[in-house]
């Protein structure tokens, strides 16, 4: 007896609803397709991981990094002020340490490039006391 094509018992299954409450992919700038997946996959498979948590601590991050001196003389002489409604920016650029740590090492380096650009930008606030 022949078999049937994939294509064609595919045809007949019921598809899966697309759920519209599913959390959207992250999305960072410089990073390729393939590091965004392993993100997505341990996002996934990590229990201490929101599902978009790394693309909220880029976006803390660069929010901080990008923000005037004073925001950031704020921020590191009192630490999160916001802590109910938005992330602490410090400990969104520990998350980020800790998460190349986890990655796989192309996706770490790829990662790693895009917070040491951030990184450059930051004037911590104690190199203008001097």
């Amino acid at each position: 007896m022949p078999r049937r094509r994939p294509g064609h018992v595919r045809t007949g299954q019921a598809r899966r609803p697309v759920s519209r409450n599913a959390p959207t992919p992250p999305v960072i700038d410089g990073l390729s397709q393939r590091t965004l997946s392993e993100i997505r996959h341990l996002e996934r498979t990590r229990n201490y991981l929101i599902t978009g948590e790394v693309g909220d601590a880029v976006r803390a991050w660069a929010h901080a990094v990008h923000g005037t001196h004073r925001e950031q003389w704020r921020t590191f002489e009192f630490g999160d002020t916001h802590e109910y409604c938005c992330t602490d920016p410090l400990e969104a650029r520990a998350f980020l340490a800790d998460l190349v740590q986890a990655l796989p090492p192309p996706a770490a380096r790829q990662l790693g490039k895009v917070i040491e650009a951030l990184d450059a930008l930051w004037t911590p606030p104690e190199a203008t006391l001097l």
